[in-house]
């Protein structure tokens, strides 16, 4: 997979970019966030899964097989607490509450289709942003989004891979303070591992784009990758010279010579 560098010419019409988003690199957003100001965003790679079938399969794949390991993991710790609550002589899980704990797993798996995109939007808020979760083409789904926001690429790592690691590590927790209770945690743990393979798999692109694209924007799956460009020159002024005025056809008014005043002579007597 080679990242590509050329500027690529958007193919849909999406959200100019308002607000950066850098909770780790202060200097940078405010770099990026002129150039945002400016228009000097342009795109480098516009990359989505409708483009690229086969890799969009691979996505699932791999989702699948994150949640195939999580499964295998937990089936022996569900079996083991199984058998061993069954021949508990003062709780017997069995009958009704066997079944009601596995409607119960399956409600919290369900939830997990929604909890996993809410803690997206719930990071990218930690980091700064203003995100949505809007209704998604499936009729019982949500997805988050962050609108006219872009986010350079530390940001949008830990906004991508926060659903994975925070379901993960709380998983791990309770597993290693409470097994059984982690044991029947399996099926959200497992929605929430397969979902998470579409986050993966935007994060490696993403990693693999050029030093050059610094800001970017999520697209649900995939991305719109930014560089800066250079400020625009600054218009040059026109030069002013003073206008010289024409000289006058017209002479001016000849003026009368001022005679001396002659002072008549009197008659002698």
């Amino acid at each position: 997979m080679t990242a590509p560098s050329a500027p690529v010419p958007l193919t849909v019409d999406v959200p100019r970019i308002q607000t950066v988003i850098d909770a780790f690199d202060t200097a940078q957003r405010t770099a990026a966030q002129r150039a945002a100001a400016e228009d000097r965003l342009t795109p480098v790679t516009a990359y989505t899964f409708a483009e690229l079938l086969p890799r969009a399969s691979l996505v699932n794949v791999v989702g699948g097989i994150i949640g195939f390991f999580t499964f295998l993991t937990a089936v022996p710790l569900v079996v083991t607490n199984v058998l061993a609550r069954t021949h508990q002589a003062h709780f017997q899980l069995q009958g009704f509450a066997f079944g009601a704990l596995i409607l119960v797993n399956l409600g919290l798996g369900y939830a997990m289709l929604f909890a996993h995109e809410a803690l997206h939007a719930a990071v990218c808020r930690l980091l700064g942003g203003t995100p949505t979760l809007l209704p998604a083409s499936a009729p019982t789904r949500v997805v988050w989004s962050a609108g006219a926001q872009g986010f350079s690429r530390a940001s949008y790592a830990a906004v991508l891979l926060a659903p994975l690691v925070i379901v993960a590590a709380l998983w791990l927790i309770i597993l290693a303070a409470l097994p059984p209770v982690a044991a029947f945690l399996v099926v959200p743990a497992a929605v929430n591992a397969v979902m998470a393979g579409a986050d993966l798999w935007s994060l490696v692109v993403a990693l693999r784009q050029p030093t050059t694209a610094v800001v970017f924007q999520d697209q649900h799956p995939g991305f719109i990758a930014y560089a800066i460009a250079a400020p625009k020159p600054a218009p040059k002024k026109p030069i002013t010279r003073p206008v010289s005025m024409p000289a006058s056809t017209t002479k001016p008014p000849l003026k009368k010579p001022v005679s001396a005043k002659t002072t008549p002579k009197k008659p002698g007597r």
